[in-house]
């Protein structure tokens, strides 16, 4: 269902306003029009409610059309606002656009200037809405990727810009706006390779992965980008990932793959059919499963049936399988049972030895136990949900700061107490928001000071509503470390009591 779209219209000809009013109503029923007749009372207007799109004629009395809009753009910067006038001019039209208007359209007779008019309305609210939600999923994002080394990234496949989170990519802690800047950073000899994946995939419209050496701090290091390509209608293409350094994955490999060949973990050489019968079998056999190797090598036991978990084994052997036909070698995650009856996460690397004709015969390969990092990815599940809860819940006021105080973002319960919208509240300093009173901008200073240093600091105070009624409240500024307990933001709710 598309949603009502609330449209203010100034203009000093009343009897002109309320004529564009039923037009515009007619012509899309999702439209409700408030005409008025000068900039102040459009500004008044403003003052109690937030239309989705403003209409201003230019010659007016007093003010005009291009006053209305610069004192407009000092409290909404991009809300959407159409400069509708009967004397324009190429100057005109230029000065609305630098004082930023979204649209520039002069009046014609007949009634199908209402019909192209309620098209640039519906446009220009569709482009605002877009952008509103874009800039909600980017704030959220930065949350989760404050804890992690990543950078996400888009890039307008047009013109070969780059915009990067954090501004500084913490991968090659440089700043990179273009492409052709990311590609400098990488190894000369992966380069190109690099280039024609991303390009590659650009055209296609393929997901991709792409691994990549750079240097870094004199050391040679690992990086890895993963993106995809993004085609809304009427908009340029773009592609948007995740890049991020995998040097410490990378090292741990090398350093598995040094074991594997001296044989420690579990190595093995099975038949291949869905009982993965054992034929040979060393290593922690017994640390992984709780069993030995010999009851494998007797066929006292068989992997498939009595060691991969009933759910996943249908899936392990479709995955081998489906890897295989295309390919020499795979890679598989999945559960396990061990012989105490617990549940364990394994990684199996392997490769396939076909017969003379052809036909799969016996798998070589080497098994990880995976749990402790599938119980780290459950546990960043976990808290990511919570923190979605909380910051939901409608019974708190919740603002996400940096460990600077700064304001990155508040909840809906929290902007409904106060005159403002959560756009102008993000990248506020919070002692200067409006739920603070100037004799409490000290005490808060000091708090989320505390809190930045690792403290789980409680408070009480009282907040003005936008009606000018108190609200007591009872609130905690606390800390969101990494693993290493470092500060990284801060959350701040609070309760009415």
């Amino acid at each position: 269902m598309s949603r009502a779209i609330d449209v203010l219209h100034v203009d000093d000809d009343l009897s002109f306003g309320e004529l564009v009013a039923t037009f515009l109503e007619r012509e899309n029923e999702e439209f409700t029009v408030t005409t008025e007749t000068s900039v102040t009372d459009g500004l008044k207007v403003l003052n109690h409610e937030r239309p989705d799109c403003i209409v201003s004629d230019y010659e007016m009395p007093e003010q005009d059309g291009l006053d209305f809009l610069k004192q407009v753009r000092d409290t909404y910067p991009e809300l959407p606002f159409i400069l509708y006038t009967g004397k324009g001019s190429e100057e005109v039209a230029s000065d609305a656009i630098s004082a930023g208007a979204t649209d520039y359209l002069q009046k014609q007779s007949g009634t199908d200037q209402y019909t192209l008019l309620a098209n640039r309305i519906r446009n220009a609210v569709d482009r605002y809405h877009s952008q509103s939600e874009l800039e909600r999923e980017r704030s959220r994002m930065e949350f989760a990727l404050n804890a992690t080394t990543a950078a996400v990234w888009t890039r307008n496949i047009t013109t070969d810009t780059m915009d990067i989170y954090p501004t500084i990519c913490p991968v090659f802690e440089v700043r990179i706006t273009s492409l052709q800047e990311f590609l400098d950073e990488v190894h000369p000899a992966d380069r190109k390779a690099t280039e024609q994946e991303i390009r590659t995939a650009a055209q296609s419209g393929d997901t991709y992965t792409v691994q990549f050496r750079f240097h870094k701090d004199n050391a040679l290091c690992w990086g890895e980008m993963s993106g995809r390509t993004l085609q809304e209608e009427r908009e340029e293409p773009i592609q948007t990932g995740i890049t991020r350094e995998i040097t410490e994955q990378k090292e741990r490999k090398r350093r598995f793959d040094t074991l594997v060949r001296n044989l420690p973990g579990i190595v093995y050489r099975c038949r291949h059919t869905p009982q993965w019968p054992m034929i040979d079998v060393r290593g922690d056999v017994e640390t992984v499963t709780g069993y030995t190797a010999a009851d494998f090598k007797t066929n006292t036991l068989s992997w498939g049936d009595d060691v991969i978990h009933p759910e996943d084994r249908e899936e392990v052997w479709n995955t081998i399988n489906d890897t295989l036909a295309t390919a020499d070698s795979f890679e598989v995650s999945y559960r396990i049972v061990t012989a105490d009856e617990s549940v364990k996460w394994v990684w199996e690397r392997g490769q396939c030895i076909a017969t003379a004709d052809g036909r799969p015969d016996v798998l070589e390969g080497v098994i990880d136990d995976i749990t402790a990092h599938k119980q780290q990815e459950e546990a960043l599940q976990r808290n990511e949900r919570r923190f979605k809860s909380l910051f939901h819940d409608p019974n708190l006021l919740v603002a996400l700061l940096d460990r600077e105080g700064v304001v990155q973002d508040v909840n809906t319960t929290a902007v409904s107490y106060i005159d403002a919208d959560r756009e102008s509240i993000r990248g506020e300093v919070f002692w200067e928001t409006p739920w603070w009173t100037s004799d409490q901008k000290s005490a808060l200073k000091q708090w989320v000071r505390r809190a930045a240093t690792g403290e789980y600091v409680e408070y009480e105070a009282t907040h003005t509503q936008s009606t000018g009624a108190p609200i007591a409240v009872s609130g905690v500024i606390r800390p969101v470390t990494d693993d290493a307990g470092n500060v990284l933001s801060l959350i701040a709710s609070a309760r009415e009591i």
